[in-house]
């Protein structure tokens, strides 16, 4: 039997690798939270629109995100809102599939979505958005995604639930050092945590790729980390 550790560690990576392939193959932003809000894994193909938005409004993406968590968490029960950016988002409780018992609390839930809807009032017609940014749904097609990718999910975050695996990161985080980063460093370690590329990010900051490459190889120095899924899981820890 692995140690409990390396157990943690490789279901972990198991979670994030079926999240990255479900958000790759029908274009969607995916992540988990945990109860408190906290991100549990590194968002998977998050938009640039979406992006932008959570970095100059944080506070208000942040009630958006509570009061979806607080809906999901008294309903028990998918869940899909619209953000006042105009971004559509399900909201999915993990870990009921296998509930034998009557179940008053998830630990987990399944953000899908952070897309646009075809139309505002009729949700069936053509929209005329930012296609190359956002993918467009009509709502009947958005649900039948969730359905299938909340299906999987849940019922593998029951078997973890059921196994007893503890889903937490067990290195201690130091904050302080995050201090040593400039305000750029900080912004560029944010946009990498949303699984940006240097290309994306120097459209977002309005400076070369070249520069990007050059900011993300002092946050690796400074934080002694070898790698961008390093980076995001310490943003994310430390947020």
């Amino acid at each position: 039997m692995p140690k409990t550790s390396n157990l943690n560690a490789m279901v972990l990576a198991k979670l994030q690798y079926l999240q990255d392939l479900y958000s790759k193959q029908f274009h969607l932003s995916i992540s988990v939270f945990r109860q408190d809000g906290n991100e549990f894994s590194i968002s998977s193909n998050q938009s640039l629109e979406c992006a932008q938005s959570s970095f100059k409004h944080p506070g208000v993406c942040q009630n958006h995100l509570k009061r979806l968590l607080q809906q999901g968490e008294t309903r028990l029960s998918t869940v899909i809102a619209t953000c006042p950016f105009g971004m559509t988002t399900a909201i999915i409780p993990l870990g009921t599939a296998l509930e034998t018992d009557t179940m008053l609390a998830a630990d987990f839930y399944l953000l899908i979505g952070k897309i646009r809807i075809r139309g505002i009032d009729d949700p069936f017609s053509v929209s005329s958005g930012r296609e190359d940014e956002t993918k467009q749904y009509d709502l009947v097609e958005f649900k039948k995604i969730i359905q299938l990718i909340s299906f999987n999910m849940d019922f593998l975050f029951g078997l973890v639930k059921q196994s007893k695996i503890p889903l937490g990161h067990t290195q201690p985080i130091e904050k302080e050092i995050l201090e040593t980063l400039t305000h750029r460093e900080k912004e560029i370690l944010h946009l990498v945590s949303v699984g940006m590329s240097n290309q994306e990010i120097s459209k977002n900051l309005f400076i070369s790729e070249q520069t990007v490459k050059v900011h993300v190889s002092n946050i690796l120095k400074k934080l002694q980390m070898k790698n961008r899924t390093q980076l995001a899981l310490y943003e994310i820890q430390t947020s």
